[in-house]
């Protein structure tokens, strides 16, 4: 009789333990931006997270043709990172692709990080 007291006192503890802590991660992603698109805008791009609360930032991979002989990869193209700052959910994330020199990249990949 006692073990099983036990047993069922220790099983409650463990059933309120899990439900805390799922709870408390349930509640972190909900501390995160949310719904946050990314625009791509020609050498441009921009992120705009409209829920959640914390930090956006839009992150650019920007792939530019270059000949090796002037720096390029081996294989005549180079690609550069290129984030926004971060911005408070609401508020837009804008980063530019344009390199040194005017030269315009021949495309770019997008993504948004938060935190």
């Amino acid at each position: 009789m006692k073990i099983r007291r036990m047993a069922a006192a220790g099983a409650s503890v463990a059933a309120l333990t899990l439900g805390g802590l799922f709870s408390a991660a349930a509640a972190g992603q909900a501390q995160q931006p949310a719904d946050c698109p990314s625009l791509p805008m020609g050498v441009a791009g921009l992120s705009l997270c409209l829920d959640g609360v914390g930090e956006h930032r839009i992150v650019m991979d920007c792939v530019d043709r270059v000949f090796p002989q002037i720096g390029g990869s081996s294989h005549g193209f180079t690609t550069m990172r290129v984030t926004g700052p971060w911005m408070p959910v609401g508020q837009p994330s804008f980063a530019t692709c344009l390199g040194e020199g005017g030269m315009l990249p021949i495309t770019q990949t997008l993504w948004v990080e938060r935190r």
